[in-house]
């Protein structure tokens, strides 16, 4: 006659007493252990970025040109700032009728320029004249060449006309239209990038000749 064996008949009651405390185990660390919120936190927990990649950063805005007064005159590239005319002018005096000359002066916060203006062989009266490089030339050259020299009083620099267009009105009223300059004179540090080495000036001066 067949029996159980012991060891069988008790190993399904052991199994069920050992699920039976895990499960008793999982409800008490959910009411007494704070389970519930751990949980909630762990399934908020941002994914975090895959290995290798860097997050990528937004760029970053370049500096603005300064917002000049109608009245002013624009300066930008080496530094940037709005100037103000003096409204004061005196006329040189050149080799031919085909000359026209003055000079007067800018100012801002920090710098103060004596403007030379010479249009010296090529005048013919108030018009738009083409502002090109000229080099060692003097100003008073007589070479047909538009020029103005920017000459910074506070800071001993001196800015050469190379590019753009200057206006001459028939009131004395001159305007810079994107008059590029570079800077001819002054201290200048070793290796200075390009963008140190000019300056740009857009704007229009009133005179009173004396």
């Amino acid at each position: 006659m067949g029996y159980q064996d012991s060891r069988t008949s008790t190993t399904p009651s052991i199994v069920g007493l050992v699920g039976l405390c895990l499960v008793a185990a999982v409800v008490l660390w959910f009411t007494l252990g704070d389970g519930g919120s751990r949980v909630s936190a762990f399934l908020k927990t941002p994914a975090s970025p895959a290995a290798g990649r860097v997050p990528s950063q937004a760029p970053t805005a370049s500096p603005k040109p300064p917002n000049c007064e109608p009245a002013q005159v624009q300066l930008t590239g080496a530094f940037e700032s709005c100037a103000d005319p003096t409204g004061h002018c005196d006329r040189t005096t050149g080799t031919g009728t085909d000359y026209y000359g003055l000079v007067t002066a800018l100012h801002d916060l920090r710098h103060r320029y004596v403007v030379h203006v010479a249009i010296d062989g090529a005048y013919h009266g108030p018009d738009g004249y083409q502002l090109s490089p000229w080099g060692d030339a003097g100003i008073n050259a007589h070479d047909g060449i538009s020029k103005i020299l920017l000459a910074d009083q506070s800071g001993g620099a001196s800015w050469q006309s190379t590019s753009g267009f200057l206006l001459i009105y028939p009131s004395g009223r001159g305007t810079m239209v994107d008059a590029t300059f570079q800077r001819v004179r002054g201290a200048i540090k070793t290796g200075a990038s390009p963008d140190t080495l000019q300056l740009t000036a857009s704007g229009t001066w009133t005179c009173l000749v004396s």
